[in-house]
């Protein structure tokens, strides 16, 4: 079995081919982005029905994890966005279609087939079921913007999530961030995006 150190270099050697960013870290940082996603819900920050219709779904149990987990993995791949059009009788519609929403099932298993690959194979991966995005924030990966979307790094915010829980015992790569709310520095005092 390979030492903790040498998975650590492998995930960086998969990441920097990949041309993405990742960060890891015990597998209960995802019980506690639960847990804050929760929070917003009953400070009544967050729709209700919009929660249950979108997000109770995905969000999983506060507190449940499989018990072989041992580290959250939270990878930020390349993801271009889409133009789409629409024609109607008063004309064509043209339209960005955000990375997150095109191939995203498919980059997800990939993306986690690609990073067992990188553990080897004695090891267990599964897909996470959660709030990535404020996962990826509280482990330093990506940065709220004031449009709810994360901007990761050199990716800014062409990149897409995928985070899966493994059995690889590794020391967390980066520094928590300080909160599951933290966002840009260049979106404060700025609401461009808000006024589209």
């Amino acid at each position: 079995m390979v030492e903790p150190e040498g998975v650590a270099l492998r995930l960086a050697e998969w990441a920097k081919r990949r041309r993405a960013s990742i960060a890891w870290g015990p597998a209960a940082e995802l019980c506690s982005a639960r847990r804050a996603v929760l929070g917003l819900r009953e400070d009544g920050l967050l729709d209700a029905v919009f929660f249950r219709d979108q997000l109770e779904p995905v969000a999983g149990e506060p507190d449940q994890l499989p018990e072989w987990a041992r580290t959250v993995i939270v990878a930020a791949v390349p993801s271009p966005a889409f133009t789409v059009a629409f024609t109607t009788s008063a004309g064509s519609v043209t339209a960005l279609l955000p990375p997150t929403y095109v191939h995203y099932h498919r980059t997800h298993d990939a993306v986690a087939g690609e990073i067992l690959a990188a553990l080897g194979p004695e090891r267990r991966v599964e897909l996470t079921r959660g709030p990535v995005k404020t996962l990826a924030v509280r482990l330093g990966l990506a940065s709220w913007g004031r449009n709810n979307i994360t901007y990761s790094g050199r990716l800014g915010s062409y990149h897409q999530l995928v985070g899966v829980l493994s059995d690889a015992p590794l020391v967390p790569a980066r520094r928590r961030g300080p909160a599951a709310t933290a966002g840009l520095q260049e979106c404060d005092g700025c609401s461009s995006c808000a006024s589209v």
